[in-house]
C-alpha cells in the first residue's frame, strides 16, 4: 500500500473516528426506549474506538 493511499486512509478513519462518538448525542435525543439507546450508543463507541486507533493489533502493539 502506498504512502498516499495510507495517509488518505488514516485521516478518514479519523474523522469517522470524530463523528461517530456525536451520534450518540442524537441516538440520547429520540424516543427509543432505553435498553435500545444503550446498544445503539455502545455500538457506536466501541466502533469509533477502533477506528481512532488504524495500526492498533488486538495484542496491543500498535504499528508505527
Amino acid at each position: 500500500m502506498s504512502a498516499d493511499t495510507r495517509l488518505k486512509l488514516g485521516v478518514a478513519l479519523l474523522i469517522v473516528g470524530l463523528i461517530m462518538p456525536a451520534g450518540t448525542l442524537l441516538v440520547a435525543a429520540t424516543d427509543w426506549p432505553l435498553a435500545a439507546k444503550t446498544v445503539v450508543s455502545s455500538i457506536l463507541l466501541s466502533v469509533s474506538k477502533y477506528h481512532a486507533h488504524p495500526g492498533g493489533r488486538a495484542d496491543g502493539q500498535g504499528q508505527l
